[in-house]
């Protein structure tokens, strides 16, 4: 028998936050996220996104196992700037069971249209700022840093959950030192005709600093 339920005990939270580690153990292309950091992003206390979020877990049991974990998430800064009633999923991690993925990805469309939202994307866990997509090339290379690793049929569940592409996303692999000379010549004219200058922070001007990176950042 297979349920679905919201995440509400600290052993549902358990649950959901080790997932991951037990369905890729062992797998030579996995990189495991720091705990720490997974704890943080779903830290309602501590995550600056929960400022303009809002977010449920959910997680399925076959038989009292738990096969499979998703969130549905409402970006309300999203909705905002791009004058959307879009909701989004993330975090979505699931046994080879399609009907585990039909679940959560039903639980998650059901929550995001309790809120009033039109539509669902993802994964984005919760937002740009963190992982996004679903990898469906490159199997067997690492994942770069921001980009997201799966079993090769994620892509498959999704869209048997009823799920289309909406974009592609494409993440580089660049050897350091390999930047052709026509790149680095076209770099330096760019530079020098806009005035740009390349800098290391300066440490004793810290709190200036970071508003600096702030407003190049949005």
């Amino acid at each position: 028998l297979l349920t679905v339920a919201p995440e509400r005990t600290r052993a549902d939270r358990k649950a959901f936050l080790t997932l991951p580690y037990r369905l890729y153990r062992g797998h030579p292309q996995w990189v495991p996220p720091l705990r720490m950091d997974e704890a943080f992003l779903g830290n309602r206390a501590k995550n600056p996104f929960f400022a303009h979020g809002t977010v449920e877990h959910f997680l399925a049991r076959r038989g009292g196992r738990v096969v499979g974990r998703i969130a549905a998430v409402e970006n309300r800064r999203h909705n905002e700037i791009h004058g959307d009633r879009i909701g989004f999923f993330g975090r979505f991690d699931v046994e080879p069971d399609p009907e585990a993925a039909r679940a959560l990805v039903a639980a998650a469309r059901a929550w995001v249209a309790g809120r009033g939202l039109t539509a669902m994307r993802g994964p984005v866990s919760y937002s740009s700022n963190e992982l996004i997509g679903v990898l469906v090339d490159g199997f067997g290379r690492p994942p770069t840093v921001g980009m997201p690793y799966n079993r090769e049929d994620y892509d498959g569940l999704l869209r048997g959950a009823g799920l289309a592409k909406a974009k592609d996303l494409v993440a580089y692999w660049i050897p350091y030192g390999a930047h052709p000379e026509r790149l680095a010549r076209i770099a330096r004219r760019t530079f020098d005709r806009q005035g740009y200058v390349v800098r290391t922070l300066d440490l004793a001007r810290w709190d200036a600093e970071i508003d600096t990176l702030l407003d190049l950042y949005n």
